[in-house]
């Protein structure tokens, strides 16, 4: 039956070579639509890494410690200090923390560091003690660093479980050590691993999880570049005028500063928005091209029956039931398109194996394949159903009236 309508279509080449090219472009389109949402999905059923509801968070306005003159930056350590005890004392507040890289920002502080031989960016920023209360980070080896580190020969860091895998694989990472791309530029050389924590996904819950490293914030140190974020842990319940006490009590401590808060939970919104308004547009811009493929092909097929009047008819009076005559039509233009999305899975199995997308696993590519292959059979049966229907209504009288 297959080899039979392969040689239907074959040699009907030319009329159906329009609708070949229809189905081969509507096929890549829903798969590059299907990948991107199976990514998305892919990635939204994993741990978060982190909790934003209940949470504030701060723009101290660290660009002055950039800013600064040497001689001034002392100055704004302590403001940050000083911003960071206010926050800890203000009522309903059960955590606050200073640290790089929080969730939902367009900032990022990263270093490069030697992963598996090969020179990778690690988001890699400093952090004060109380970060895990005041975000949510679960440990899942070893501890965070405190107090008790102070003075230590060495820098404790404490790293996402990913960033874990890839430096030291199934090895236990604790008391390893962490080599940027060129030590010899740091003052910071001697890293060692005190702590694993469940990978962070900082930029939202449909991206993959980056590598993230934190070490202690020296807010004392000249030397060191601090924090830029406050992040500010509230008790369940609290109202959205906490905003404006929160904001008054700071600037009273650092008045000349500029500060701007907005809680977790609205980052989010912002971020989703951002990161999906992408693939809406796309999957609009799909949905327009398959209602034209749909509309052309119920069209094309149409044409097609009226055309073949003789041989349909034919057909039926040497005894082919309508059944037999709706699956022969059918059967075409499913051939058509399986021949058309076989040479699409061709053209688009090229991207995962020339790592065109590096940080796109290979199961989205199967899943994002399977999405279209499902979608696109769906689309021509659909499209498929009046045109063979008609061809069942041919008589086989009609053959007599045709040479």
């Amino acid at each position: 039956m297959i080899r039979h309508l392969f040689r239907l279509v074959w040699n009907r080449k030319r009329s159906s070579a329009l609708i070949f090219a229809e189905m081969l472009v509507c096929f890549l389109v829903l798969c590059a639509v299907g990948t991107g949402v199976a990514f998305m999905l892919d990635n939204w059923h994993r741990p978060r890494g982190f909790e934003y509801r209940d949470t504030w968070h701060v723009q101290v306005g660290s660009w002055q410690y950039y800013r600064a003159p040497q001689e001034q930056r002392r100055d704004v350590l302590q403001g940050l200090r000083r911003v960071l005890e206010e926050a800890r004392q203000l009522q309903g507040v059960e955590a606050a923390a200073l640290m790089d890289n929080s969730p939902y920002s367009t900032s990022t502080s990263s270093w490069t560091f030697d992963i598996a031989g090969q020179e990778m960016d690690v988001q890699f920023g400093p952090a004060t003690d109380d970060l895990p209360r005041a975000l949510g980070l679960r440990l899942l080896a070893g501890r965070w660093f405190g107090e008790g580190d102070r003075g230590l020969g060495w820098v404790p860091v404490v790293i996402s479980r990913n960033l874990a895998l890839a430096r030291f694989g199934n090895a236990a990472p604790l008391g390893e050590r962490l080599r940027t791309r060129a030590d010899a530029d740091s003052t910071r050389t001697d890293f060692r691993v005190v702590g694993v924590f469940q990978d962070y996904r900082r930029h939202g819950e449909v991206l993959a999880a980056p590598f993230v490293g934190y070490y202690p914030a020296r807010m004392d140190d000249i030397a060191d570049l601090p924090p830029r974020e406050l992040l500010v842990r509230v008790r369940p319940g609290t109202t959205a005028s906490f905003e404006r006490e929160l904001l008054t009590s700071l600037q009273r401590v650092v008045p000349t500063w500029s500060l701007r808060a907005d809680t977790l939970e609205h980052e989010r919104e912002v971020r989703l928005r951002f990161y999906l308004l992408p693939l809406v547009i796309l999957a609009t811009l799909a949905g327009f091209l398959v209602l034209m493929v749909g509309f052309g092909l119920t069209g094309v097929l149409w044409q097609n029956v009226t055309r073949r009047t003789a041989e349909l008819g034919l057909r039926r009076a040497l005894g082919a039931t309508s059944r037999a005559v709706q699956r022969q039509v059918l059967g075409e233009v499913l051939m058509i398109a399986a021949l058309a999305m076989g040479l699409g899975a061709l053209l688009f199995v090229q991207l995962p194996i020339l790592r065109v997308l590096d940080f796109l696993p290979a199961r989205v590519y199967v899943y994002g394949l399977a999405e279209a292959v499902a979608l696109l059979f769906g689309l021509v049966a659909l499209c498929g159903l009046y045109p063979s229907w008609m061809a069942t209504r041919v008589q086989p009288a009609a053959a007599l009236q045709h040479d």
